[in-house]
């Protein structure tokens, strides 16, 4: 996650049409293809996924802390 850097960019001869991605040469080698020209996107939900739901578990945990120290 820490690679994966979102920016903004035109691609060539498209001035017109900004687009929201990540550049491939910058992610990290988890989700980009093994010639770093690509990225693949199913790579990329599998690790955001992953993220999401350890974010979840140390919400949840959080959350019982509080409940406790409250108590």
């Amino acid at each position: 996650m820490d690679g994966m850097n979102p920016v903004t960019f035109n691609f060539k001869g498209d001035n017109e049409k900004t687009t929201l991605g990540f550049i491939a040469e910058e992610m990290p080698g988890s989700v980009a293809a093994n010639d770093q020209k690509a990225i693949s996107p199913m790579e990329i939900i599998a690790v955001l996924t992953s993220v999401v739901k350890d974010q979840r578990e140390a919400i949840n945990q959080l959350q019982q802390q509080i409940e406790a120290l409250a108590g």
